[in-house]
């Protein structure tokens, strides 16, 4: 298995959920502004469209710190230009066995649903990233969540 190695962290820090809408002028109009919005224990800002979220931690309001795809609602383009431009070789509705093919064995499984199991990874080593998927039994993968491991340290600080 080739070691997978995100996008650095200043090309993330800059992606911002509509810029993969484009082509989706239905989509824009569902964009909802987060304010004071509660994650990993911390303040966050961002955009949504149900659970897909873009977010900027409090302490870098610029800064794209984490997002979440609910790839299981987004059309399909979304979800693989998401997946594109972080250089993260998933796809909607991959297998436990096919994610962790891509990823390498998790640091953590949970069952938080019957029939849905989630699998933390750290990604990377000069940009780790904390990556959370959640697998389905009938569907495969339905959510995705990609955290920087420098903002996910600030979420523990205050913890």
């Amino acid at each position: 298995m080739k070691p997978v190695r995100l996008i650095p962290y200043r090309e993330f820090a800059n992606l911002r959920l509509t810029q993969f809408l484009v082509e989706h002028s239905h989509l824009q109009s569902t964009v909802q502004s987060l304010t004071d919005w509660e994650f990993m224990g911390d303040m966050w800002a961002g955009e949504a469209i149900s659970f897909t979220e873009f977010l900027l931690h409090e302490s870098l309001p610029n800064e794209l710190g984490s997002l979440s795809l609910e790839v299981a609602t987004l059309p399909p383009q979304v979800s693989e230009a998401v997946f594109h431009a972080l250089h993260l070789p998933l796809r909607a509705g991959m297998s436990a066995h096919e994610v962790q093919a891509c990823l390498g064995n998790p640091s953590k499984t949970m069952s938080f649903v019957p029939g849905r199991l989630t699998y933390e990874f750290t990604v990377g080593s000069e940009c780790p990233y904390y990556v959370s998927c959640t697998v389905s039994a009938s569907e495969g993968l339905t959510y995705v969540v990609v955290i920087r491991n420098d903002i996910l340290a600030l979420c523990n600080e205050n913890a």
